[in-house]
């Protein structure tokens, strides 16, 4: 009786004689896989095996009743091959496919299309050389396959390795969607990532009402595609400088491209720091990643750590600032201390909309046209930060490009509670200096506060109670709040403050004074009295550009020592010789308490101590609202050290009742 032979790599198997029905249905098998040697009478196995490994799979049960053995050696050899072969092979830029179990031909005919290659590679296996089919897909293809995976007729192993390779392999891909978003490419959905990436498109906004009630607002600006077997989330651009530590902490691999100017800028910077402003740029740099906001009183020099920022950099940079007056301040010295003529800063702003590599902008001019700066710069900073969250302004910080952000304020905290807002949009706060601690290095200069409690003209007092009485029985929040209005205004605007501040400004004859009104109205009865005893000025909103300019440089040079100030004008006032804050009214805000007497604090040859009065009308919901600015709080915050320094009383409270009581 005949024998069989079948030769798989370097080894032949040999069955026992076997019958001629048998051989004959064996051969029907082994010539779909294997070739017929006539000469050495062996069947040698082809490139075909894989492809048609359930047909092999069939012989061996075939012949397991013929003989056992044989079919054993066989099926163990096959199963050596097997796990030789590697579920897929990377090549430079492409994976080589072992076709397993499939009709070969018609998955190259199926990938052609694509750019899928139909190739034939030796493997070196346990039994010896073997040739394996192997269909090679380019990274080019692969990333076509992932769109169109799930709509093509392919064998479900070949799937499942195409799988594995853009899971374990590809790389979660950031990239600009549009102006004001991006796009995050994750290939394997990951519930966790997913949820930890959309929240950064929640934006909440805490809404004031009428009757003093907060009501918080949730806004759900990402959005989330399924992309076969991966996701795709759009994300408002300012994402893009959060991202990274996301996926960081989750230990993948990304790639991102902020699509914006990346380059080196050629700066000549001649910057030196105080150390606590050296450490604020260290804290930012290493412990925020290059985002974060920076805390320092008013005249500690917020600006300059900023601008050490860009010198460190030197990436394309925007500097958002509340007002023109601090727009022109800002490219003074960036002019002055980065060694860039002022012909090659940008100005988005105060009429102008050039923009270069170092660009400074307003937050009004930038939100309106956001689309025109989003992609331009690397780094972001918010001067004046705390105006990041007002809904007219957010637009600048959510939909700009910018990676590296930076936010500079006295104080973040907003009377509306959406300080949160700007630390998800900026960055938390990294460093913060208090007080005591930059007069103790004489940063600033020590200051006392005195509250002077003003009496209500009588017939005012009965306009003022009129009004609390109707406020007390309003029928609605709305009318509350009409009548509470007007009873403050009554207060706030007390003309006997006007005696006051006039007595104030004879004690303080050789000084520069700036003094602050809670109304324009009140602000010019206050100029048109001041103006009849020394040099004076008014700065409201309703002063230019132009003039604004002139104001400024007079009161540097002296030709005016008082400046009479209403709240938008405030902001950006940094004139360091002046010495005297008169506090005439504003609102209940800490924030624009410390704002105010920061404008003093700025150390100048001469100046020993700064100043600050707080005229408040005694008996009227004005004593209040001064009480919640926390001037006392503030005072005794560096009582130690401004009693040792000038043995003057940090705080005291002094009731004025008429001409002489100073």
């Amino acid at each position: 009786m005949p024998i069989q032979r079948i030769k798989i790599g370097n080894v032949t198997i040999l069955s026992k004689e076997l019958t001629w029905d048998v051989i004959r249905i064996a051969s029907q098998f082994l010539k779909e896989f294997c070739k017929w040697n006539p000469k050495e009478q062996t069947w040698s196995v082809t490139w075909r095996l894989l492809p048609k490994l359930t047909i092999a799979y069939r012989l061996i049960n075939i012949l397991q009743a013929y003989d056992s053995d044989y079919a054993t050696q066989l099926k163990e050899a096959i199963d050596k091959v097997i796990k030789s072969i590697p579920s897929y092979v990377k090549q430079d830029s492409s994976y080589a496919f072992p076709l397993i179990d499939c009709d070969a031909i018609n998955v190259w005919r199926t990938l052609r299309k694509f750019g899928g290659k139909f190739e034939k590679i030796v493997f070196d296996t346990e039994v010896g050389p073997i040739e394996i089919p192997v269909i090679v897909i380019s990274q080019e293809t692969l990333a076509i396959l992932k769109k169109k995976l799930q709509e093509i007729d392919l064998p479900e192993n070949l799937i499942e390795r195409i799988k594995k390779i853009v899971i374990s392999e590809a790389k979660i891909r950031i990239k600009p969607y549009s102006a004001k978003y991006i796009e995050i490419l994750i290939p394997e959905t990951n519930d966790a990532l997913v949820s930890d990436l959309l929240e950064l498109g929640r934006i909440r906004i805490k809404l004031k009402k009428i009757g003093g009630d907060v009501e918080e607002k949730e806004i759900s600006l990402g959005r989330i595609y399924e992309k076969g077997f991966g996701v795709k989330i759009l994300l408002p651009s300012y994402a893009i400088a959060f991202v990274e530590d996301i996926l960081k902490s989750y230990g993948l691999e990304y790639e991102i491209d902020y699509g914006t100017k990346n380059f080196e800028l050629q700066l000549n910077p001649s910057l030196k720091l105080y150390d606590y402003q050296q450490k604020a740029l260290e804290k930012w740099l290493t412990e925020g990643n290059k985002k974060g906001t920076i805390v320092l009183p008013t005249g500690a020099g917020k600006t300059f750590v900023a601008l050490a920022a860009i010198s460190v950099l030197r990436k394309p940079s925007i500097i958002f600032v509340p007002n023109t007056w601090l727009l022109d301040q800002w490219i003074e010295r960036i002019s002055r201390y980065l060694g860039i003529k002022k012909g090659m800063i940008g100005k988005f702003g105060g009429g102008s909309q050039t923009i270069k590599h170092i660009t400074v902008a307003t937050y009004q001019s930038a939100s309106r046209y956001i689309e025109k700066l989003a992609d331009k710069f690397m780094l972001a900073v918010f001067d004046e930060a705390h105006h990041v969250p007002a809904r007219t302004f957010m637009k600048t910080a959510l939909y700009l490009r910018a990676p590296y952000r930076m936010a500079l304020s006295a104080t973040p905290k907003r009377a509306d509670g959406n300080e949160e807002l700007l630390f998800k949009l900026a960055g938390k706060i990294i460093y913060e200096a208090d007080y005591p601690e930059l007069i103790e290095k004489g940063v600033i200069s020590p200051f006392v506060i005195r509250i002077i409690l003003v009496p209500l003209p009588n017939d005012l007092k009965i306009q003022y109670q009129e009004a609390i009485e109707k406020a007390d029985n309003a029928e609605d929040d709305v009318e509350k709040a009409r009548w509470i209005n007007k009873a403050l205004r009554l207060a706030s605007d007390n003309p006997i403050k006007i005696e006051v501040i006039k007595e104030l400004l004879g004690r303080h004859k050789n000084e520069k004074v700036f003094i602050f009104c809670g109304s324009i109205a009140f602000a010019e009865k206050v100029y048109k009295a001041v103006r009849e005893i020394t040099n004076s000025a008014i700065l409201t909103s309703k002063v230019t550009t132009e003039q604004e300019e002139r104001l400024r440089k007079a009161f540097e040079t002296g030709k005016i020592r008082v400046l009479v100030l209403v709240k938008k004008a405030e902001e950006g006032v940094d004139l360091p010789d002046a010495s005297v804050a008169i506090i005439a009214g504003g609102s209940k805000q800490e924030r624009e308490f410390i704002q105010r007497i920061g404008r003093v604090l700025r150390r100048s040859p001469g100046k020993k101590v700064a100043y600050i009065y707080e005229l408040v009308t005694e008996n009227t919901i004005e004593q209040a609202i001064s009480k919640a600015r926390g001037a006392r709080k503030i005072a005794m915050k560096v009582r130690e050290i401004v009693e040792k320094l000038t043995r003057l009383k940090s705080f005291d409270v002094i009731f004025w009742k008429k001409q002489g009581t100073l």
